[in-house]
């Protein structure tokens, strides 16, 4: 395949795709940047850019119930405000948020994992951390810092739980993952004894198994 053709295919997949991925880029992009771009029209661009951390909230579970949303926006936004303390009040010294950041990573990892939480898990915690302790501050200010964090994450549980207000959309997201996983169930009846058999029967799996593992309540 030349490289004009793997543009062109690259162009044809993102423009079939950002139909249905709009609906989560747009409350993302909206939860991340106003608060940063708010903290900079303020004259205070560390502390938007602390509650942009929080707005990264906001990445988890787009599609989900809300619900189950509601509870993982809140749990995930708690736990950035956390790193974001944590990271401000190691940031002093190397070889502590060097332990401390170790710590995080293997705790959120396992809580992530126990969970059955999708991408990014764990990464978004261990980033906000990070770049928290680029910043170092003392405990006034690191928690300064966590409130801006959990402001941030409160926001972006507000943006991405607005869409529950319509009673016609409440259900959508249950609606949308059953129908998927029926599509994709369908899919693999069709390709049945073809090639396109493996790569469509794991769709089917992971489909199905999305449908089945992801709380109704």
């Amino acid at each position: 395949m030349t490289l004009a053709a793997e543009v062109r295919a690259v162009v044809l997949a993102l423009r079939g795709a950002a139909p249905q991925r709009v609906g989560i880029a747009v409350p993302t992009m909206v939860s991340v940047a106003l608060p940063l771009a708010i903290g900079v029209a303020a004259g205070h661009p560390q502390s938007g850019a602390a509650a942009s951390f929080g707005g990264l909230a906001s990445l988890y579970v787009p599609q989900s119930p809300y619900r189950y949303r509601a509870r993982v926006v809140a749990a995930v936004g708690a736990g950035l405000a956390i790193a974001v303390l944590i990271g401000a009040l190691a940031g002093s010294w190397t070889s502590v948020a060097a332990t401390f950041t170790g710590l995080v990573a293997g705790i959120a990892s396992f809580v992530c994992q126990a969970a059955e939480l999708p991408p990014p898990r764990e990464l978004m915690l261990i980033m906000a951390l990070l770049a928290a302790t680029a910043v170092p501050a003392g405990l006034a200010g690191a928690a300064q810092r966590a409130g801006l964090a959990a402001a941030g994450a409160a926001f972006a549980w507000l943006v991405t739980m607005s869409p529950a207000l319509s009673r016609g959309r409440c259900r959508l997201p249950e609606r949308r993952t059953v129908n998927g996983a029926l599509t994709a169930v369908a899919a693999f009846l069709d390709t049945a004894g073809t090639d396109q058999a493996p790569a469509a029967r794991h769709a089917a799996v992971e489909s199905v198994r999305t449908a089945r593992t992801t709380p109704t309540g």
